[in-house]
């Protein structure tokens, strides 16, 4: 993703020195001082002295003169308040039978928006050929590490501690260890894992770590980071779909990598990655307490340090109803547990 450079100007009369971002839903604005999102069907946009302008409804105004600034607006938002050639108002509706033909379709809109754009999304995300998931996550990977300082010893590790887990599937995983004091991991399209070192500390034995990626790759296996990431962008992604655009498909899932840091999945698609993590760890008779463990001392450090949660919690919520039926699943599956001590090895040379 690309960034601009303007004035934020606030309803006080103020301008800062902002950062921009342009994104599908959003217009993610960053000072000196703040940093926060606009929701693009709030704002409107015209040209200005040379400069493009951009209203929110609350009075504050973002300019910018920046080249290619106007380019991309369109590029993202070509029929909307943020294409600054669009002659849009902000207004009240109508009255009489035009108000009324306008508050159908806005309803309609909003059925459609709700539940037809997910449903969509979902289609495209669940037919994605293997190969077109392999190459988003490719690309993916290859845009967001610049970003980061890999781990490359630890990374070796933690993919040989995963290979004596995996099963076979129709993807290569590809696993790594990023230095940072963020407490994540996510899963991206194709196959790719990455573990932030801080989540790592936060492990006291090898079969946490077992739960982990047990649940990061029934995320890709059962392809809910794809069906995710797709009910997301499914707009861009229907278009590409229906005029036969499949690099296209691939194209937008890799300049919206970012997304996939956040990337919150639904209560559905949790509890069926917890699930078939936990079978993963039972079919390898690796203890299942590990997976739980590991969620509990996670909910324990947001709640003992009064702080907000780990971003591993944030996007991957942990309510007590979700541990429960964990704790549950394990007391209703009993198990004999095999020490593997290829694994346990490995873990002394990962942990810290």
């Amino acid at each position: 993703m690309e960034f601009f450079y303007g004035t934020f100007h606030t309803t006080g009369g103020e301008s800062h020195p902002v950062e921009i971002r342009i994104t599908l839903y959003h217009l993610e604005l960053k000072t000196d001082h703040a940093q926060f999102q606009w929701n693009t069907d709030h704002l409107k946009a015209e040209e200005f002295n040379g400069k493009i302008r951009i209203h929110h409804t609350d009075g504050m105004y973002v300019e910018c003169s920046q080249p290619g600034f106007k380019d991309k607006l369109i590029e993202f938002h070509p029929k909307t308040r943020l294409n600054p050639n669009a002659k849009y108002q902000f207004s009240s509706p109508p009255i009489g039978k035009i108000g009324l033909a306008i508050i159908g379709l806005v309803v309609a809109g909003f059925a459609f928006y709700w539940w037809g754009i997910p449903a969509i999304g979902n289609i495209i995300g669940n037919n994605l050929p293997v190969s077109m998931e392999k190459q988003a996550g490719q690309q993916m990977f290859n845009q967001m590490k610049g970003q980061w300082t890999i781990d490359e010893e630890r990374s070796k590790a933690v993919q040989a501690f995963f290979e004596r887990m995996e099963d076979k599937s129709a993807y290569d995983f590809h696993i790594v260890v990023v230095k940072d004091e963020v407490i994540n991991a996510f899963a991206m399209p194709g196959g790719y894992i990455v573990v932030y070192d801080a989540l790592l500390k936060k492990m006291n034995r090898y079969e946490e770590l077992a739960g982990l990626l047990a649940h990061e790759s029934s995320h890709v296996q059962y392809r809910h980071t794809s069906r995710t990431l797709c009910t997301t962008l499914a707009n861009y992604l229907f278009i590409s779909a229906m005029i036969g655009d499949i690099s296209g498909v691939v194209a937008i899932l890799a300049q919206n990598a970012d997304q996939i840091k956040s990337l919150s999945y639904s209560r559905d698609l949790e509890t069926e990655a917890d699930l078939k993590g936990l079978e993963l760890m039972y079919r390898h008779q690796l203890d299942p307490q590990g997976m739980l463990g590991l969620m509990e001392a996670l909910k324990e450090e947001g709640e003992e340090t009064g702080q907000s949660m780990p971003e591993f919690i944030s996007t991957h919520p942990l309510p007590d109803s979700r541990i429960t039926y964990i704790k549950e699943y394990i007391n209703g599956h009993p198990i004999v547990t095999k020490k593997d001590t290829v694994m346990e090895g490995l873990w002394e040379k990962i942990k810290f």
